[in-house]
């Protein structure tokens, strides 16, 4: 099992902040008791009200540490940011401001995707993703448009012993082939 952590760009805009090797402390509500260190995370940005294209996955992490009560109360998920994917513009590697580098609708026309609660009720800021559906997002989308994305390769390690190390990938971040975005 994967997660999405889904952030809203009206609010705060997951771009200016995936550096590849940092920690965030992301605040989840949901599916908190299946959460463990080494699992899959992806970063979704929600459509915003100034530009709906932005919608779609930016990256990929992993679960740092166990979920965690802060000071104020609210549960936190320290996550490492692993890949940044950018469609390389005017300013090197900074991110098209119009377009994902992997958009919602192309994640969500994916045939496991159907199903998921992101493609049914997309509130809320943290999704389950199926063992089925992280194959067929990486199989699909990412090998094809990213293929120097490590995804690919954490996909398989995970189906296969259900942790992962931060240890075992390079923190990079990664400019799109020409063509890479709708």
């Amino acid at each position: 099992m994967a997660f999405i952590l889904q952030a809203n760009p009206d609010r705060w805009d997951l771009r200016q902040f995936l550096i590849p090797d940092r920690v965030v402390r992301w605040y989840v509500r949901n599916y908190v008791s299946l959460m463990r260190p080494g699992e899959i995370v992806l970063f979704w940005l929600a459509k915003g009200g100034k530009s709906p294209k932005v919608r779609g996955i930016y990256g990929w992490g992993l679960i740092d540490e166990p979920v965690y009560t802060d000071e104020r109360g609210d549960l936190r998920l320290p996550v490492r940011y692993v890949e940044r994917w950018v469609k390389q513009g005017e300013e090197g590697m900074e991110p098209d401001k119009q377009h994902a580098p992997i958009p919602g609708a192309d994640v969500l026309s994916l045939p496991s995707w159907s199903e998921n609660l992101i493609s049914i009720n997309p509130q809320g800021s943290t999704f389950l993703v199926s063992e089925g559906q992280l194959r067929e997002l990486t199989e699909q989308l990412i090998a094809k448009r990213i293929p120097r994305s490590q995804l690919m390769r954490a996909t398989d390690l995970y189906l296969r012993q259900r942790k992962l190390s931060g240890e075992s990938f390079s923190y990079l971040t990664i400019p799109l082939e020409e063509g890479g975005h709708e």
